[in-house]
């Protein structure tokens, strides 16, 4: 259904590209009306609400690593018009890619440091998680940054629903951080 929707919406755009001017600037006008409330810094933590746990992860991530690095993808190639069939494709197949992404079973030779995960453990089940740190042992990552509850017993879940894990325990056993903070 949304390859159906991608490929009228790639036509429409390509043989009508006045009524795509229109409304793109039309939503633009809408969109850039709430500028006012839009605030810009090049530190994405100071844009963060001071109570939230991940506030506190990232800034104990710079105090370790300093300012973290991001990854953008741009498609299209310098001064061609990004409104062609084709580039409009590979934009439409990468979307579908990233959301049909198994992390369960990712595997990759790519180097990592660091891989942080925060509120993601507590909505999969135990042989889920497993199989994610056994993934996470094998391509020799050296640190993991995860959410751990300090719970007396780790329940199963089925995938979608929620409860807390504490992977020092039992099914997963991973012992003592190296470092934890609240």
């Amino acid at each position: 259904m949304i390859q159906y929707i991608n490929k009228i919406l790639i036509s429409r755009c390509i043989n009508n590209p006045l009524l795509t001017l229109f409304f793109s600037l039309s939503i633009t006008i809408i969109i850039s009306s709430g500028i006012i409330y839009v605030e810009q810094d090049d530190d994405m933590v100071n844009l963060l609400p001071d109570e939230i746990g991940s506030r506190k992860i990232f800034e104990e991530i710079q105090n370790e690593y300093g300012l973290t690095e991001y990854m953008y993808v741009a498609i299209g190639n310098k001064n061609k018009s990004i409104l062609n069939k084709n580039d409009l494709n590979v934009i439409a197949s990468l979307s579908n890619e990233f959301q049909s992404l198994d992390i369960v079973n990712f595997k990759t030779k790519e180097n990592f440091d660091l891989v942080f995960m925060r509120d993601f453990f507590i909505h999969i089940n135990n042989s889920d998680i497993k199989q994610i740190l056994n993934n996470l042992r094998e391509m020799n990552i050296k640190y993991f940054a995860f959410e751990n509850y300090n719970i007396t017993k780790n329940t199963d879940v089925t995938t979608g629903k929620h409860r807390k894990v504490n992977l020092k325990l039992e099914p997963f056993n991973l012992g003592e951080p190296m470092y934890s903070f609240q």
